[in-house]
């Protein structure tokens, strides 16, 4: 095994019964600054999670107060967690002096972690109703699955903007409800190419086989697509939950700390080393393609390389 950061509505009561004595799954979520959309994420968590699940926090040199309010919020939850019956089963806290980069904060969730199943997630997004159920059932719907990824509003143009289908949250819980009810007897579909990298899940045994995240795609850009590939080159494969919904809010935490996303991802340095790592990526156009709807990495600006 490598070591972490190198290179190499209501459901059905009987299934939901089922999922609410499955495997604890851990919930990785770094934040840095922009305190509103993290207690907005973790506040959205709390409604909706009645799965087992424990929450590993990072905090990655946030100077607006996120340490503070993060450790407040874990000595109040703790209180209420230790209850037997509380889908949340344990929360740790990490503080960083500096950030670190989104890569080095995820191998630091994997390393605290100790649930069966990994969510990668991120703090300018909103979980709705059973979608964690979603993304269990999804990984039950069949054997040799490597991650997967919830369907999702894909990436707004602005923090918070609400597509078509739903303007404010209790539409988009509503939208969640009826998606979940919707696919019930299809709660898994494969992708032939990359699936969306924030609140990927996956196997905890898998990525520590593949070592975790590769810390050289610092501060983090491709570092899932990295560890796409190499699940998939250890012959595993990708798809989407279709019975989970999360809105994202399109880069919004890059965003509230003066960051243009454009340009992390357009970097040569990253394209190289993700290219230089896999062969096979090199003519490879880096798109995704979800059930929902289709967007495609910065197409205007990604360089070429030779």
């Amino acid at each position: 095994m490598t070591a972490i950061g190198q290179s190499r509505a209501s459901p059905p009561l009987r299934f939901h019964d089922k999922i609410k004595s499955g495997p604890v799954v851990s919930i990785i979520l770094p934040c840095w600054n922009a305190l509103g959309f993290t207690r907005a994420c973790i506040r959205q968590i709390e409604k909706w999670t009645s799965s087992p699940y424990e929450l590993i926090l990072i905090d990655n040199g946030s100077i607006d107060g996120t340490a503070r309010w993060l450790d407040a919020f874990r000595n109040k939850i703790s209180k209420v967690s230790s209850r037997q019956s509380h889908p949340l089963k344990r929360i740790h806290v990490i503080s960083n002096p500096v950030n670190r980069g989104y890569t080095a904060a995820m191998n630091q969730g994997l390393a605290a972690g100790r649930g069966e199943y990994l969510v990668f997630g991120n703090a300018d997004a909103a979980v709705s109703p059973f979608w964690l159920e979603g993304m269990l059932a999804a990984f039950q719907a069949r054997s040799c699955i490597g991650a997967i990824s919830p369907l999702s509003n894909i990436l707004a143009e602005e923090a918070w903007h609400w597509p078509g289908f739903y303007k404010n949250f209790s539409e988009m819980e509503r939208f969640a409800i009826a998606l979940f009810m919707k696919n019930q007897k299809n709660p898994f579909t494969l992708s032939e190419e990359f699936i969306p990298g924030y609140w990927l899940m996956c196997r905890r045994s898998d990525v520590l086989d593949l070592g975790g995240f590769d810390e050289s795609f610092h501060p983090g850009p491709y570092a899932d697509t990295d560890l796409q590939w190499r699940l998939r080159r250890a012959g595993l494969t990708l798809g989407f939950a279709d019975q989970s919904f999360v809105h994202h809010c399109g880069s919004a935490i890059c965003k509230a700390n003066k960051v243009d996303p454009r340009k992390l991802y357009s970097s040569r340095r990253h394209l190289t080393l993700l290219r230089s790592k896999h062969e096979d990526l090199r003519h490879i156009f880096l798109k995704v393609r979800t059930p929902i709807q289709e967007f495609i990495f910065c197409p205007d600006i990604l360089p070429q390389i030779d």
